[in-house]
């Protein structure tokens, strides 16, 4: 008899991960669903100077895949936050250095080449040198690659997950994978407060202040404000 090839199981969303309400967990984040706009201004007023950021689920159309709506993450930094919200270590988020000086080395000269001669062209108009920057100074020595997020959740691949657009690459390939993770998690804060991920909204406290005090004067003026409904 044939044994039966069992198929690849596919990897849980981060909604699907459940975390434990109102524990602080071990990497000092805390987990706690915040339905009315009471319990939002008694839990910031309790904690402000305990938590300095924050991540907030936001209800959209079409599937949550990382907080439902009125669910939070607090925590006292940006990586620790993006963690929680992502379940990183139990989707197995990771990443990997792409060496781009090896997979693909006519493209690697190739824009060395090309950056080389732009830099030639404001001489030529008699204009100002561009500004020192990571592309006027890189080197095919020191720029030979990058790292990549790896085994991210279903449906996203690392273009929709960062914008590359002014996101300055990680390229020392010779860091350790626990220090190139705090620095992706980073990035993806501040990516995701700038670019706004749908269904996440962070924050640090200043915006925090500013996002209570906005739904208290939406609430005295009659309007619809935060958990309204409830």
């Amino acid at each position: 008899m044939k044994s039966k090839v069992q198929k690849p199981t596919k990897a849980k969303l981060p909604i699907d991960i459940a975390l434990p309400e109102n524990i602080l967990l071990p990497n000092g984040t805390l987990f706690i669903k915040l339905p009315t706009l009471a319990s939002l201004e008694a839990f910031w007023e309790a904690n402000r100077s305990r938590f300095a950021y924050a991540a907030q689920g936001i209800g959209v159309s079409r599937g949550q895949v990382f907080l439902n709506d009125y669910e939070w993450v607090f925590g006292n930094s940006k990586a620790a936050v993006v963690e929680t919200v992502c379940r990183w270590n139990e989707v197995g988020i990771t990443a990997e250095f792409y060496e781009w000086a090896k997979e693909d080395p006519d493209d690697h000269k190739a824009w060395f080449l090309a950056r080389d001669q732009d830099a030639l062209k404001p001489a030529e108009a008699n204009e100002e040198p561009e500004e020192p920057s990571f592309r006027t100074t890189y080197t095919p020595e020191t720029y030979r690659g990058w790292w990549k997020l790896h085994n991210l959740p279903e449906g996203y691949s690392e273009d929709c997950w960062l914008e590359s657009w002014g996101r300055v690459e990680i390229i020392d390939w010779t860091l350790p994978i626990s220090t190139v993770k705090v620095m992706l998690q980073e990035q993806t804060f501040d990516d995701w407060v700038s670019n706004s991920c749908p269904e996440v909204e962070y924050y640090n406290s200043k915006r925090m202040d500013e996002c209570v005090q906005y739904w208290q004067r939406t609430r005295a003026e009659g309007g619809d404000y935060y958990g309204a409904e409830a």
